[in-house]
């Protein structure tokens, strides 16, 4: 193994050690066929001492479990970082 294929490994297992990173998904069920869903990436990075903790992509939604259809649900979302908004049809779905 060369030196410089070590020293790259080497630093990407060092910044692991400082950096973590996760996906949060919380859902709750308003009322009958409607949920709320909010997705955030949240990132501790612990050599950030002023703010080691960010919380990023965050998506909001609104979902519709179409019984008609038997396992699809209608999806409305919203990104705020990205100000965009996407309507789904989703198939298949449980």
């Amino acid at each position: 193994m060369s030196k410089q294929s070590t020293r790259h490994r080497n630093s990407q297992i060092h910044s692991f050690s400082y950096l973590i990173h996760n996906n949060l998904l919380r859902v709750l069920q308003i009322v009958g066929p409607f949920s709320f869903k909010v997705e955030s990436g949240i990132e501790i990075d612990l050599r950030n001492g002023a703010n080691p903790v960010t919380v990023d992509k965050t998506v909001f939604a609104i979902e519709y479990a179409l019984q008609v259809l038997l396992s699809a649900k209608a999806v409305v979302s919203y990104s705020p970082k990205q100000n965009e908004f996407m309507v789904e049809l989703r198939f298949f779905e449980t």
